[in-house]
């Protein structure tokens, strides 16, 4: 009786044991959803630096104005290009802005979008400023520690402590950064969603600095350096 018993009890745990492995490796074959960074990092229709098929250096500013409306992606215009040459503030760039169509990616949250372009060449410098859905957290595991960012505490326009954190992939042609409203967990600064700034070259690298070997522990101390 009692080996029939311990039979039965064996038979359970090798029963609940193929269970576990079989939801451990059902959760491994899932697809990792990194919220459209891949669309960055391994654009499929030109070489990086790349988005919707512009490339930062080597597109346009009239080409660029021209994909996007192809795309069905501009509902407005807010600064397109003149018609004629124009004298700004700035005689060396100038700034393509539009209002986000309902087309625009899933990985994007902003309304609004701009390029910044150089006038003499025509070509365009920068597509920055893309608010994404895409959490600091998703970065890191997916890209591994950044070369270099920076860290610092300002003030928001209500006059509330923000933390900023920016990090740098030059290889991979874009910066990002990330704006958590003081105080912070350690959690709020990984679930912190990260505005993306693609370039085919930084030309702000004086403003990055190189970032440690182990990045958690300085992420860590940063929840109550820089919002105590």
């Amino acid at each position: 009786m009692r080996l029939t018993f311990l039979t039965l009890i064996l038979r359970l745990l090798i029963i609940m044991f193929l269970l576990l492995a079989g939801l451990v490796m059902l959760i491994h074959a899932q697809p990792f959803d990194d919220g459209g960074l891949h669309v960055l990092i391994q654009p499929t229709d030109c070489a990086a630096p790349c988005f919707m098929g512009i490339r930062p250096g080597i597109t346009t500013a009239a080409e660029a104005q021209d994909i996007l409306e192809k795309q069905h992606l501009v509902a407005s215009w807010i600064d397109p290009l003149p018609l004629t040459d124009q004298s700004t503030e700035d005689p060396n760039f100038g700034l393509l802005r539009w209002r986000w169509s309902d087309q625009r990616p899933a990985m994007l949250t902003g309304t609004d979008a701009s390029l910044l372009y150089n006038k003499n060449s025509g070509l365009v410098v920068t597509f920055g400023g893309l608010s994404t859905r895409i959490s600091l957290a998703t970065l890191l595991l997916e890209l591994g520690k950044p070369t270099m960012g920076y860290m610092k505490v300002g003030l928001n326009d209500r006059d509330r402590p923000t933390f900023t954190y920016a990090a740098a992939y030059p290889d991979l042609y874009f910066d990002v950064v990330s704006y958590i409203q003081c105080p912070m967990t350690l959690r709020q600064l990984w679930e912190a969603p990260i505005t993306i700034h693609i370039a085919n070259t930084i030309d702000e690298n004086s403003r990055f600095t190189m970032y440690p070997t182990r990045l958690q522990p300085l992420l860590g101390a940063a929840t109550s350096y820089f919002c105590d």
